[in-house]
């Protein structure tokens, strides 16, 4: 080749991170014979800047950006100009300000335009002649946005000249063992649960040391953490010799909350140290936990400082991990073949460009296998995947659950959300659902298939004799009395039967085309360990007595057993979570659902012997089992005297359901035996990592909740803080702000509920506290907030009693409540909804009164009177933004939105910051007798005392002639501002 092959490597700047990694690797090994190689920066240099100058790679930095990202127009033109001067554009996209690198390249016409995708979301623009992606996990993302741009597959390359454990020495010398991490120090990364960790392992393990190495803005803040918790943690710094530093580590534990390679994982692999990292983004593709590496769920520190624990004391089984994790490496991560696929992309794209443009062609090294525009290549074994284009429809039938609180638990919803996380859109109908009024013929030609749940038909079951599509029945209580539910299928020809229990497997044979045994399992969204929960309880049983009085009895005498008898929904799965030994009994042959549920809740069980129990457990290793009275005497004594061993199986067996025993695992086994493939839908991997990218999004923003009884001036608050650069209040397309209530789909009372009663008072106990409300609820305010902002805002008076439901679903959140004259309130609402004023009293005292009882769960909360914020603006606004964390605003001057209520009219209106009490204590006074006036304040009285305010009614005549805001507030009760900090976490239960 005659002509080099100018290559431009784009990036904002150079810190140490993997990304940097890649374009350094290339830059090193590239061949200098084909390429003439420069980075080019739009941000700054970095401390790998040198690394480059030392291989002789020129480094040209114009900074298109400041430090507070603004774009200044004239570096960027001279940024298109110096790109003009390059042959092939190649760019890593991690998300941040790169998009100013594409634009600089789309306007310069750079021949070839390559594209890395090294971040969990879709690619930038459509325009690229390849986007190269380094994990199956950023693939299939790619795949689904509907990326038009041609794919490339090809795994990141780790030189394995440069990390060697035979030959490296370690950079730092400990006495001990040590436990270390290399990243960054920000939030994502969760260094904090590092921290954690350390001091709960050097409980047990006092000699061990820890080491960090990295730096960022979180140093100083674990650093206070460390020594708060008399942890042993060494903060190194920086470093470009990170194979040294790994060098001298045992044990190398990662907590992190979504990277979406882990590339330092595999450089501690390519060392040969056992890897402990978090189950998320494509870390499982690299880190197999059990194989090469023990993986833990984020955020989870009593799992990584159990799993580094372990591998302490099993060095042996450290050693394997770790000669394991290099393995992998040499074989996977090649670097020379990294190399060299970059090299014939670029010359392919290159030539093919150059030929296009002379009107001749060539036949290209790399042949593009599919049309689709999903497929993907993968250079070397010309692999393609392609994704499907249509979704299976299932229609699940079964009654609805008569309990309220354990409605959700109920098996048809349960089965409906493991299909639609398997891609696999299912409807439910049956009695007592809202669709029942539909007739099952008029519904069911939408549907590629039936799945029956019912077990108890009281006559309202439709015929199924005639069905044309797939029919399955999942019969579950066949234990029950069998003979019904043979009769069951034989009237309705199910084509497939699956049995809970297996002894009754053959009983259905020759009544179906296939019987199958399909155990029960439990509902991972609904049941998990709650990790704020204590095992207090030695000995507990959830559930019935059914069969068991005599054995609740003996126990009770024996053990004091404490019986949760009738326990549902969410109080079951803390209940369960509360026990340190959940005895258990199955019914006749039955494999109950609380075998899985206990196991789901990182609970040990002791439960009889049932036949089968052995074909889904190992026994003794994820439970333990019990034949009479006297071994489970001696069982019981043993494991509540051995809590480590106790422990230990609970969490083996917590591990063991969540891989196999979940209803998303039921839900592929049902549709494997319908002949519903996996490309039928998206699959289950894909829709959990996006699941994981979701959560990831949510946990690294700041949440504020701004909430009040109606006409507390919440859209006051809302329209002045939303002139704060750094929160976002939701917005719709006007300009105007949206109160959450009113554009979400959660929320089972559907949009815009203005009741303040207990029936709709929610705390993270609520069945719909679980993660896939979090996310859906997320995804409904998404696109009505500035997300470039670091905090995310929403309004609505509901709020104010279903705090401690959005603090569940939102942990980093704060919360401003807005109190008002109780009187002054009542009357607003009385003339304009035209109710009594009594009533009103009364909901507006039961609503603070419901707020009082969750203040004490919250962690962060401001209480401010609607009184001392539009009379006492500046003030009360410096206390406002010192509690939300932002520089001061002023706001004294500035015209807002306002709901101005006249003459029981909604006339919205602009305004400055004003006091607008007086009309609504003026209809007070004239509009109601003093007999009302007096049974107004004498229901507001015990809220109104707490918040401040008088009850006397000379004091609101007198404000009339003066309109002297403090003749209405008092000098005691409650402060006008309170803030709370618990060291204790949120009680949110979700996980």
């Amino acid at each position: 080749m005659t002509h080099k092959i100018r290559l431009a490597y784009v990036h904002s700047y150079l810190p140490l991170g993997g990304v940097e990694n890649h374009i350094l690797q290339l830059c090193r090994h590239l061949d200098r014979n084909q390429f003439e190689i420069e980075v080019c920066l739009f941000r700054g240099g970095g401390p790998m800047l040198p690394l480059f100058e030392e291989i002789d790679i020129p480094v040209e930095i114009i900074p298109v950006l400041d430090q507070k990202g603004a774009i200044s127009e004239r570096k960027f033109q001279d940024f298109v100009k110096k790109l003009r001067e390059f042959d092939v554009f190649h760019s890593w996209y991690g998300g941040g300000q790169l998009h100013v690198g594409f634009q600089a390249a789309y306007m310069a016409k750079v021949p070839v335009q390559v594209q890395s995708i090294a971040w969990p979301v879709p690619a930038f623009g459509q325009h690229f002649d390849a986007v190269i992606l380094e994990t199956d996990f950023v693939l299939r993302i790619q795949q689904k946005a509907g990326v038009k741009s041609r794919m490339v597959r090809i795994n990141p390359g780790i030189d394995l000249s440069r990390f060697d454990p035979k030959t490296i020495r370690p950079a730092v010398q400990f006495d001990g063992q040590v436990v270390g991490r290399v990243s960054r120090l920000v939030p994502e990364k969760d260094p904090e649960s590092f921290v954690r960790s350390a001091a709960l392992v050097q409980k047990r393990h006092p000699e061990v040391n820890f080491l960090i190495v990295g730096d960022g803005p979180l140093r100083h803040e674990l650093e206070v953490l460390a020594g708060q918790l008399d942890a042993n943690v060494q903060f190194y710094g920086e470093t470009t010799n990170v194979p040294g530093v790994l060098a001298a580590m045992d044990v190398f534990a990662y907590s992190t909350l979504g990277d979406s390679f882990g590339f330092v994982n595999a450089e501690a692999m390519a060392m040969a140290k056992p890897v402990i990292s978090t189950r998320v983004a494509a870390i499982p593709e690299v880190v197999e936990d059990g194989r090469s590496g023990i993986l833990v769920p984020p955020k989870d520190v009593d799992m990584l400082s159990d799993a580094i624990c372990y591998l302490i004391e099993h060095p042996e089984e450290a050693k394997r991990l770790g000669q394991r994790g290099r393995q992998i490496i040499e074989q996977r991560y090649n670097l020379k073949r990294y190399i060299s696929q970059h090299a014939r992309l670029y010359e392919e794209l290159y030539f093919q460009k150059q030929n296009s443009k002379h009107g001749h062609l060539i036949t290209p090294r790399i042949q593009q296998s599919s049309q689709n525009n999903h497929s993907v290549e993968t250079i070397g074994s010309l692999s393609t995947a392609t994704t499907s284009s249509r979704r299976k429809r299932i229609l699940i039938i079964q009654e609805n659950g008569r309990h309220e609180r354990n409605r959700q638990f109920r098996e048809c919803f349960a089965l409906q959300r493991a299909f639609g996380h398997l891609g696999v859109s299912a409807d439910v109908w049956g009695l007592g659902h809202d669709n029942f009024r539909q007739p099952f013929d008029d519904i069911v030609g939408q549907y590629d298939a039936v799945l029956s749940l019912e077990n108890y038909d009281t006559g309202w079951h439709p015929d199924l004799a005639t069905l044309k599509i797939p029919k399955a029945f999942w019969c579950i209580d066949a234990h029950m009395g069998v003979e019904r539910y043979l009769d069951f299928v034989r009237r309705h020809r199910f084509d497939l039967v699956f049995n809970a229990t297996e002894h009754f497997v053959d009983r259905f044979t020759g009544l179906a085309e296939t019987s199958l045994w399909l155990p029960n399992a439990y509902d991972s969204f609904l049941v998990d360990k709650i990790f704020n929960v204590q095992k207090t309880v030695s000995l507990g049983f959830c559930g019935n007595v059914v069969n068991r009085g005599e054995w609740i009895e003996y126990l009770n005498e024996r053990w004091n057993l404490r019986h949760d008898e009738m326990v549902i929904g969410p109080d079951m799965v803390r209940a369960i979570n509360s026990y340190q030994v959940h005895w258990n009994r199955n019914f006749s042959i039955d494999i109950n659902y609380r075998t899985f549920e206990t196991l789901g809740c990182c609970t040990f069980l002791l439960t009889n012997y049932t036949p089968g129990l052995e074909k889904l457990f190992t026994l003794g290793k994820h439970l333990v089992v019990y034949e009479t009275r006297d071994d489970l005497d001696e069982k019981i004594s043993y494991y509540l005297t051995h809590p480590e061993e106790r422990e230990q199986i609970a969490r083996q067996g917590y591990d063991h359901v969540r891989k196999n025993h979940k209803y998303i695992h039921r839900a592929e086994q049902i549709l494997d035996a319908l002949g519903f493939t996996v490309s039928d839908a998206v699959h289950y991997s894909q829709r959990i990592q996006i699941y994981e990218i979701t959560q990831r999004m949510i946990s690294i923003k700041e949440y504020l909740f701004v909430s009040g009884a109606t006409k507390s001036g919440t859209t006051l608050l809302a329209n002045a803080l939303s002139f704060s650069e750094r929160v976002s209040f939701l917005r719709n397309a006007d300009g105007k702000i949206e109160e959450g209530q009113w554009v979400q789909d959660v929320y089972e009372w559907g949009k815009g509920n203005q009741d303040l009663t207990e029936e709709y008072h929610m705390t993270e106990d609520h069945p719909l506290a679980t993660a896939e409300n979090r996310i859906r609820l997320y995804r409904c305010w998404l696109r009505y907030w500035d997300i470039k902002k670091p905090i995310l805002a929403e309004k609505s008076p509901h709020n104010i009693i279903k705090t401690r439901f959005l603090q569940a679903l939102f942990p980093n959140s704060k919360f401003i409540i807005l109190v008002r004259n109780g009187v002054v309130q009542a009357t607003g609402e009385t003339l304009q909804q035209k109710r009594s004023p009594l009533v009103c009293c009364q909901e507006w005292v039961n609503a603070y009164q419901m707020l009082m009882r969750d203040l004490p769960h919250l962690n962060e909360y401001l209480i401010v009177r609607y009184e001392d914020l539009t009379n006492n603006v500046e003030a009360t606004f410096d206390k406002i933004c010192k509690f939300i964390g932002i520089p001061r605003i002023n706001v004294k001057d500035k015209y807002f939105y306002v709901h101005a209520f006249r003459d029981g009219i909604k006339r919205p209106d602009f305004n400055k910051i004003q006091d607008m009490n007086r009309p609504h204590i003026q209809n007070f006074l004239t509009r109601f007798d003093q007999e009302t006036q007096q049974a107004m304040l004498r229901i507001c009285e015990p809220a109104m005392t707490m918040f401040g305010y008088t009850t006397d009614i000379a004091k609101y005549h007198e404000y009339i002639k003066n309109h002297n805001y403090r003749l209405l507030v008092t000098d005691t009760g409650k402060q006008e501002t309170q803030r709370e900090k618990q060291t204790k976490t949120s009680l949110a239960c979700i996980q």
